[in-house]
């Protein structure tokens, strides 16, 4: 595994509004670790009675490299992160665009919890013709939040399928107790970021046509 590579990400990641700290790489057993966490939250309920998958966390733990980072409420990133389904249908949504949720403040149909910058909102009026289906609160992978960062990955061959995911909140725990974070500090959360090094032996090599 590249080193070089791993500098290469930090670096970016350090650019990052809201990023406080860029702990270490994931070892194999927290990763381990953390799978079984997340797949211990798939087993709960929660409002609705709706089930909950964290698909970002998952995706993220497939990658080659997988870092922890600490960040706070200055973090950006585009969303939605956070999606309510039914089946396939979309019933739920983080959102943080001014203009839409102006537009839909106060009218019926919707339902507006959470954070007033970034709140979750709640079609009600989808919802209510989902009754007896099924409904999954789902935690979706993400990019960088900022183009001109994403761009500093162009010229990289090395480095592929960049990606983050939030933690779940038993996993967000267990992480800050292993690398010793301060759990009473609730302005300050944990982040996966996970990626794929392409090795040498992975690159393309130039036909014999093209070295003629």
């Amino acid at each position: 595994m590249s080193k070089e590579c791993v500098e290469k990400v930090c670096s970016i990641l350090k650019e990052c509004k809201g990023v406080c700290s860029i702990l270490e790489e994931l070892n194999n057993s927290q990763r381990k670790k953390i799978l079984e966490l997340e797949k211990a939250e798939e087993t709960k309920l929660v409002q609705f009675g709706a089930g909950i998958e964290n698909q970002g966390a998952k995706e993220v733990l497939t990658r080659d490299v997988v870092l922890l980072i600490t960040n706070n409420q200055n973090f950006e990133y585009r969303d939605p992160t956070i999606v309510l389904k039914a089946n396939d249908e979309v019933v739920g949504e983080e959102i943080s665009d001014r203009a839409k949720l102006e537009e839909i403040r106060g009218k019926p149909g919707y339902f507006m919890t959470g954070k007033s910058e970034r709140p979750f909102v709640i079609y009600t009026h989808k919802l209510r013709g989902k009754r007896g289906v099924p409904v999954k609160f789902i935690t979706l992978p993400f990019l960088l939040p900022h183009d001109r960062l994403r761009k500093g990955l162009e010229n990289t061959d090395e480095i592929n399928d960049l990606i983050c995911g939030w933690p779940s909140r038993s996993v967000d725990l267990y992480l800050k107790q292993a690398f010793g974070i301060p759990t009473s500090d609730i302005q300050l959360g944990t982040l996966l970021v996970g990626f794929n090094v392409k090795t040498s032996e992975k690159k393309k090599i130039p036909s014999a046509k093209n070295q003629r």
